[in-house]
């Protein structure tokens, strides 16, 4: 296992190309309101491992697009990445259901569905 630690990166094409070589992204923020991090690791296909606190328990839907653990515990967390590299089908699995979740996120989907609920609200058909 190697464990990257790549500081910040400003450059946008870059950030993505240094995701996108990983296996998996691990968010331990507690303090993350929203939490775009994990959403980015999975459009490149990075299977994120996030802290249940702050506001990634919102786009993480546990074992289905990533995993959570609790707050502070760092070995629930070290059972989160073990459980990744024992189980392969696991780990293709939420790679696969995180990349289908952002596909709905997209601008295009965004803008079908508001322009759905504005038509159904004038009733225009």
């Amino acid at each position: 296992m190697n464990i990257k630690f790549h500081g910040k990166i400003y450059k946008r094409d870059l950030f993505y190309e240094k995701l996108a070589q990983n296996d998996i992204l691990i968010m331990p923020s507690f303090g993350e309101k929203q939490g775009k991090t994990q959403l980015e690791a999975m459009s490149v296909g990075v299977v994120p491992i996030c802290s249940d606190g702050g506001g990634t328990y919102r786009t993480i839907d546990n074992y289905y697009n990533g995993l959570l653990f609790k707050q502070l515990d760092w070995k629930d967390l070290a059972k989160n990445i073990d459980m990744l590299y024992e189980k392969p089908e696991l780990y293709k699995d939420l790679k696969q259901n995180a990349l289908e979740y952002i596909q709905e996120l997209s601008l295009e989907k965004q803008v079908k569905k508001i322009s759905k609920t504005i038509n159904n609200y004038y009733n225009v058909k």
